[in-house]
């Protein structure tokens, strides 16, 4: 195993714009090992889990806490495969704020587009009432 910071470092592999992640349990292992290049990373799309299906992981919410505080929103939460009638496994879409990407708007545009969410929605309350709101992108 290596870090995938160290690869990027090297020349091995380029630094990504996006993120996917099926690491059976290792979600978090493989995000910590981004190291300081998960900050150029404008989406991640990662399987998770409920409840442990894999020796000594992160569940789901070790994995948000983490990517909150790297500075990701919770984009979508869509449910995978259920275990014996249960949900247990999702697929949590995590994304920069698109206030914030500057001039990486057209990559975080098709990271939208490609994982089907809507750009630029947001709910807002006003005047009592909740409704859509477009942010201004």
């Amino acid at each position: 195993m290596r870090r995938f910071d160290s690869l990027i470092a090297e020349g091995a592999v380029p630094q990504p714009d996006y993120l996917k992640m099926d690491v059976q349990g290792f979600e978090l292992n493989v995000l910590k090992g981004c190291g300081d290049r998960l900050q150029s990373i404008l989406g991640v799309r990662l399987e998770t889990q409920l409840r442990p299906m894999y020796r000594r992981q992160a569940l789901f919410g070790d994995i948000y806490e983490f990517m909150r505080q790297q500075g990701f929103l919770l984009r979508d939460l869509r449910v995978t495969y259920p275990v014996a009638y249960e949900v247990v496994e999702i697929e949590a879409y995590f994304s920069r704020d698109p206030r914030s990407i500057g001039n990486k708007l057209a990559a975080f545009r098709i990271w939208e587009l490609l994982h089907d969410m809507p750009p630029g929605r947001n709910v807002a309350g006003r005047s009592g009432r909740i409704e859509w709101i477009s942010l201004p992108l």
